[in-house]
């Protein structure tokens, strides 16, 4: 069963999200955000919201701002207001993209209710990543890619009522609405759900990899990231690498390093084997948190 995600509506049909901003910013170094895809073919991030996680979210570009599951913020001792809005001190997408102090949206819409009931993730979906967020950063997506690029813009989003429709008048959820959500538990009880995954946070290396040729070689390392503090350059050709306390194993393509350091948790080391030139060189680089 495939339920529909258009939070830029939520709770009323037509609603638009705002316009991207015609400016030209100031940009920094891109983050290469990990993702993956649900059964309904929604793309899945994963973020720490102040300093608890990391917790599944949809990343949809129709939803207005960030919405939280209710019971999680009740968890955390997140109070939202009388308008079920609260402050986050800090969301921490998986890759290392970071935003303070931004307003989420405490809910449960009735899409996640559903989506969960019907287990089509192997862990639960905590919320959705919306324009508020996404609004701050370029963003480069290739589903035939494990990643996508995220580079932070000189633009913060200004503040969204998504409560209040165009000409002023209050949101209210409609009888539709209210037995579309309860239709959604009830159909998701009757179905098997996944076994829901422990979630684990990447490891951190900072590298591109260029997908193309018979050997894998480094594209591009991120400034400032794991892999450049450890040495490891554009150009360099990978030949093995060893995770801590094990053999080493062959690299001969992009697929067979993201496979091999997946699994590599922040604070391990992963020694590559490095062909420069006529050099052969061993490299230690220690995981930083976030994705490859």
């Amino acid at each position: 069963m495939f339920i529909p995600l258009c939070l830029a509506l939520l709770l009323v049909q037509g609603e638009q999200p705002p316009p991207p901003p015609a400016v030209t910013h100031k940009v920094e170094q891109p983050y290469h955000i990990p993702y993956r895809l649900a059964d309904t073919q929604h793309i899945l991030v994963r973020a720490k919201i102040n300093g608890k996680g990391p917790y599944t979210f949809i990343m949809d570009t129709g939803a207005p701002e960030l919405f939280f599951a209710r019971d999680t913020a009740q968890k955390m001792g997140i109070t939202a207001d009388k308008n079920s809005e609260a402050t986050l001190n800090r969301v921490e997408i998986e890759g290392g993209a970071v935003v303070e102090k931004l307003k989420a949206r405490i809910a449960d819409p009735s899409q996640l209710v559903g989506m969960n009931a019907l287990g089509v993730a192997d862990t639960r979906i905590e919320g959705v990543l919306g324009y508020n967020v996404l609004a701050r950063f370029r963003i480069e997506l290739d589903l035939t890619h494990s990643k996508m690029l995220w580079t932070r813009l000189d633009y913060t989003p200004p503040a969204i009522d998504a409560d209040m429709q165009a000409g002023g008048k209050p949101l209210t959820p409609s009888a539709n609405y209210q037995a579309m959500e309860n239709m959604n538990k009830m159909v998701g009880a009757m179905f098997p759900k996944k076994g829901e995954t422990q979630t684990l946070t990447r490891g951190f290396f900072g590298i591109e990899f260029d997908a193309g040729g018979e050997q894998l070689r480094i594209k591009a390392v991120l400034h400032g990231s794991p892999a450049a503090s450890a040495g490891l350059k554009p150009g360099d050709l990978l030949t093995q690498a060893a995770l801590e306390g094990k053999e080493g194993q062959k690299l001969q393509t992009a697929s067979d390093a993201t496979r091999l350091l997946a699994d590599v948790a922040p604070g391990e080391s992963v020694t590559f084997t490095v062909q420069r030139g006529d050099q052969t060189l061993k490299i230690a680089v220690k995981a930083g948190k976030g994705g490859l």
